[in-house]
């Protein structure tokens, strides 16, 4: 029998000076993972979609709990 791996998800509350704060998830995590470790991957997934050298927002909190996103509608290019 193969173990599972258990992991945690994870969000963060971040904020760019002068712009409104922000939520960012979801990181999957084990769940012994430390606060810098979570930090760090949020911050990790955030820079792959923003232009190279873009600096890292402040950091305001990090939750425990994923991010779910339901569109109220069908997305374009999607089944109906």
């Amino acid at each position: 029998m193969t173990a599972r791996t258990i992991e945690r998800a994870w969000c963060g509350e971040f904020q760019y000076p002068g712009r409104e704060p922000f939520m960012l998830g979801t990181a999957m995590l084990p769940p012994n993972a430390g606060m810098a470790e979570v930090e760090h991957e949020l911050l990790r997934s955030l820079a792959s979609v923003l232009p190279n050298g873009t600096p890292p927002p402040t950091t305001l909190g990090l939750y425990p709990g994923e991010i779910v996103f339901t569109p109220e509608e069908p997305m374009k290019g999607t089944a109906k």
